[in-house]
């Protein structure tokens, strides 16, 4: 049943972005999750995904990449997609707390 015990888990990290101007629209779902292991090391996930969080069973055209500084270093050309990031608590449509902006834009760092 819809929604299920994943929407609940899923709705604190989830934020809205109003559109940037009439007639406009921003539409990506865009994921972007650190993981830390057991030693403390750090591997980055970005997903941007073209499908609403739905029951529905349409197909769904996703991108995916994955990184981990141990060994792959920093490519400069990301400098998108830092930006990116480190621009979504000012996109978000209502203020997020101050240390969950800081945490989004620390991914970006």
């Amino acid at each position: 049943e819809w929604p299920g015990d994943l929407a609940g888990l899923l709705e604190p990290m989830l934020h809205t972005v109003p559109r940037p101007r009439p007639g406009h629209l921003f539409h990506p779902k865009v994921w972007v999750l650190r993981f830390i292991d057991g030693d403390g090391a750090a591997a980055y996930r970005c997903i941007v995904a073209s499908r609403n969080l739905t029951p529905d069973r349409s197909w769904d055209v996703l991108l995916r990449l994955h990184g981990d500084p141990s060994i792959t270093r920093v490519n400069p050309d990301n400098h998108g997609l830092i930006a990116l990031v480190e621009s979504l608590p000012d996109l978000a449509g209502a203020a997020l707390p101050e240390v969950r902006a800081n945490a989004i834009r620390e991914l970006g760092a």
